[in-house]
């Protein structure tokens, strides 16, 4: 799995790149936990070369929002985007479509702000 973490305006951008599983959540972890440290409270992650998540990258996208949560500051925010039908199932099949803020699709070019996104 690759991650690119870029910053984009207020928000930092996850484009992650392959399987999220028990070899490479922890990779996914340690890079959320250094935003935290960095005192961002934005995250948005790019689920759309995301082909598997398993239980282990649950967990990581379940403490993301549970960490988003806990801040208590009305400019947090967690979002992931792009999710494909696999990925999206399976979220929809754990429960986590009901609390997390997932879009299926962003067309190129459009802000994925929280502002342009139906919940």
């Amino acid at each position: 799995m690759e991650i690119n973490v870029k910053n984009q305006g207020e928000d930092v951008l996850f484009c992650i790149d392959g399987r999220i599983d028990t070899q490479t959540a922890p990779k996914l972890q340690e890079e959320v936990d250094k935003i935290f440290k960095e005192n961002k409270n934005r995250i948005v992650m790019d689920f759309e070369k995301v082909k598997y998540i398993s239980s282990a990258g649950l967990r990581v996208i379940l403490y993301t929002q549970k960490k988003i949560n806990s801040l208590a500051n009305e400019s947090s925010h967690f979002e992931i985007i792009n999710v494909n039908l696999p990925v999206k199932e399976v979220f929809d099949m754990t429960g986590f479509s009901e609390f997390l803020t997932i879009t299926e699709k962003i067309e190129d070019g459009n802000d994925f702000s929280r502002d342009n996104v139906n919940d």
